[in-house]
């Protein structure tokens, strides 16, 4: 990514400096080419559709980049070693605030499920898609939404239903993921094998 398309989406991605280059723009066209200089507003305006255009174009290498780097940190914190099985789980939400790319959610949140032999680690890291804090190097928001083991004798049951993953436990709690992955049959497959293998145990 050159200098020319970072400066693009930075002005893309402010609201308040967009504002004031319009606003700029305009008055500095009024007073300098009278009437005809309201046209100079059209500079920024040029400007933010070529940014939202970068955005567009560039939006799925910056969400697959930090999907990497959230379960990268899940997995170390679900203490698994390179080539455990872990299960990651997507949920996305918000927009960006952009009025061209509105429809592009602006943040992920990952949970991982890391089934071991007697119960399941859960890692949950939510990050910024858009914009990132940096773009040289890329850098992105990240925030840790918590961890949490639950041992399989305190599961009765697992199920999906559409876009949500549920651990039925013993004392009646039910602790729910919304998946937009298309990946949480995998997981409860997993999951449902572990139990048996641990019921059976028992």
């Amino acid at each position: 990514m050159d200098l020319r398309d970072r400066l693009f989406l930075r002005f893309a991605a402010s609201p308040g400096f967009k504002t004031l280059a319009y606003a700029l723009c305009l008055a500095g066209g009024l007073l300098l080419f009278q009437g005809p200089g309201a046209f100079l507003v059209l500079a920024p305006l040029l400007a933010d559709m070529y940014g939202a255009r970068l955005i567009r174009g560039l939006y799925d290498g910056f969400r697959e980049d930090l999907l990497d780097l959230l379960e990268d940190e899940a997995r170390r914190e679900c203490g698994l070693a390179p080539g455990e099985p872990a299960f990651p789980v997507l949920e996305y939400g918000g927009c960006l605030n952009h009025w061209l790319v509105k429809s592009l959610p602006d943040h992920v949140l990952l949970t991982l499920m890391a089934p071991r032999q007697d119960f399941l680690v859960v890692a949950r890291k939510e990050g910024r898609i858009f914009p990132p804090l940096s773009y040289l190097p890329l850098a992105y928001e990240i925030r840790d939404a918590g961890t949490l083991d639950v041992y399989y004798r305190d599961i009765t049951h697992v199920e999906v239903n559409g876009e949500a993953v549920a651990l039925h436990t013993s004392g009646g709690a039910v602790i729910e993921y919304e998946d937009h992955s298309g990946e949480a049959g995998l997981a409860v497959r997993e999951l449902r094998e572990r139990l048996r293998e641990h019921k059976a145990r028992g």
